[in-house]
């Protein structure tokens, strides 16, 4: 049923968001739509404890608006699991489509709960066989396991810290090897910016390798 509630009171609740991180550049999409005087579809949430199950990006645009009230499309869910499912068909059928990562995450949680790899599959429509190829790493905290992006495979089943996971998440996700010949492209065709936060940046990274370089070399000849 729609009702309008107002945005304070809706939860965004992150461990039931599908996607790996919200947009900023969706979000700021969104507010060139509202203030044009675009029609928005109404905020799906949870009846029961007012948590968004579709609509973060538009929640977050009406936060930085001011925006007071909203309609809401409320909805009622026997368990977590069918509001989490919920989510990621609704999530699944607009917006910014979900990458790689995002579907890794989403097809281990479900498996978490019991769900089938078959299951799986028709919930985010990817084959099976893409499932089973999913690489993972385990956490020191909640004995849980997440999934890893592709230039992270080396770290397949090892234990990660809390630190780890969250560096892992933020991962852009290609080879380490890419983003250093970026870094060293900038740097030979004298491309790079003059900026102190990237000078700041080019310190920290120049001191943390020579601190690890002799490290990772033995890790090589070993």
């Amino acid at each position: 049923m729609i009702e309008t509630r107002n945005v304070a009171e809706l939860v965004l609740d992150f461990s039931l968001y599908p996607r790996n991180e919200i947009s900023d550049a969706t979000v700021g999409l969104l507010r060139d739509a509202y203030q044009a005087g675009a029609s928005l579809p109404p905020v799906v949430i949870d009846g029961a404890s007012s948590r968004i199950v579709d609509g973060f990006h538009r929640v977050k645009m009406y936060q930085s608006n001011g925006v007071d009230s909203v309609e809401c499309d409320v909805r009622f869910y026997a368990t977590e699991l069918d509001l989490y499912i919920d989510a990621v068909k609704l999530n699944r059928g607009h917006g910014r489509a979900f990458d790689r990562y995002d579907i890794n995450r989403i097809a281990l949680r479900l498996q978490q709960w019991g769900i089938t790899r078959e299951l799986v599959s028709e919930i985010i429509r990817i084959p099976v066989a893409q499932i089973e190829r999913i690489r993972v790493a385990e956490t020191k905290t909640g004995h849980n396991v997440i999934p890893l992006k592709t230039g992270l495979s080396h770290l397949q089943d090892r234990v990660l810290t809390k630190r780890q996971q969250g560096a892992v998440e933020r991962y852009g996700g290609q080879q380490a090897t890419f983003y250093a010949r970026q870094i060293l492209s900038l740097l030979e065709n004298d491309i790079y910016p003059t900026t102190p936060a990237f000078v700041e940046s080019m310190n920290a990274l120049t001191e943390t390798w020579l601190r690890l370089r002799e490290k990772v070399q033995t890790g090589i000849a070993q």
